[in-house]
Order: structure tokens, then C-alpha cells, then sequence
């Protein structure tokens, strides 16, 4: 594909992401995918592409579902060890016997778009503690009144 410098592109099901599913509110929908494979001047692989879906997600403050719009773009080198130095903006792949899980590879950078916590952007409709009613003649328990008494007598 690289030789070629192929571009391939098309949908995948958000149920078939096992890994950035676990972390939805639900499976349904779809990801858009894109990857274009090239070789740059100095002979290095690599794989650009972009992936983005419309899903849902639960949000941490009142946890109820919410709509996430993913998009992420990417620039990969693929490499065969670590610790190979990249310029900017390329970020390294590592090779596993020549050959690499673009369904992986399509996972890890959705899961990366994803937000470390979700929230809506505006306050939810969160459940507010109701202000206690206070009363004067109220019978009010103090459990260290008679400790104040004992350091007094000192």
C-alpha cells in the first residue's frame, strides 16, 4: 500500500470497536476513516488519514448520555524500534513483523480524540441538595459542648 501510496477510505461500525466502545453510552453509528499511505524524502513510511464519528458518551458530572463529535487527524511514521527521533508533526507506529492492524490503528486514534471526562459544555441538569430548613427553637446536639466546659475549668 505504501508503494502504491493508496488511499483507502470508508465507514466502520462504532459496534466492531471493541475497545473505544467500552467507554460509549452505546454502540450504534458509525466512523468515518480515512488513511493515505506514502513514503516521505527520506524514505520513511508512512500513514496520514483522519477518523471521525458522531457518538455518545456518559457525562461525568450528571451521567447521563451526550452527544461527542471525534475528530482526529494524524501523521504516522512507522517505525521498527523505539526511541526513533520524528519531526514534527509525525508521531511513531511501531512495526510488528512488518506488517500493522489498521483496526487497531483506528481504535487508538479514536480513543485519543476522546476527552479524558466528559461533560456537557453547559451545567447539567444535576440534582441540587435542598437547603435545610433551619428553626430557632430547634433542639441543636452538640457532641464536644461539655469538652469546651472541661478545657475551661483548666
Amino acid at each position: 500500500m505504501i508503494a502504491r501510496e493508496a488511499v483507502i477510505s470508508g465507514q466502520v461500525s462504532m459496534a466492531k470497536l471493541a475497545r473505544v466502545v467500552d467507554l460509549l453510552a452505546d454502540s450504534s453509528g458509525h466512523a468515518w476513516v480515512e488513511l493515505a499511505f506514502a513514503k516521505d524524502d527520506e524514505q520513511r513510511w508512512l500513514i496520514s488519514g483522519n477518523v471521525s464519528a458522531e457518538c455518545a458518551v456518559f457525562c461525568q458530572r450528571c451521567l447521563k448520555a451526550m452527544p461527542l463529535q471525534i475528530e482526529q487527524e494524524f501523521h504516522l511514521a512507522l517505525v521498527s524500534s523505539d526511541g526513533v527521533d520524528l519531526p514534527e508533526p509525525l508521531e511513531p507506529c511501531l512495526l510488528r513483523n512488518d506488517s500493522i492492524n489498521l483496526h487497531a490503528l483506528v481504535e487508538d486514534e479514536m480513543l485519543l480524540a476522546l476527552p479524558m471526562i466528559s461533560m456537557h459544555p453547559e451545567h447539567c441538569n444535576t440534582h441540587q441538595p435542598q437547603a435545610v430548613e433551619t428553626t430557632e427553637n430547634r433542639d441543636t446536639r452538640r457532641p464536644f459542648a461539655d469538652l469546651a466546659d472541661m478545657l475551661n475549668r483548666r
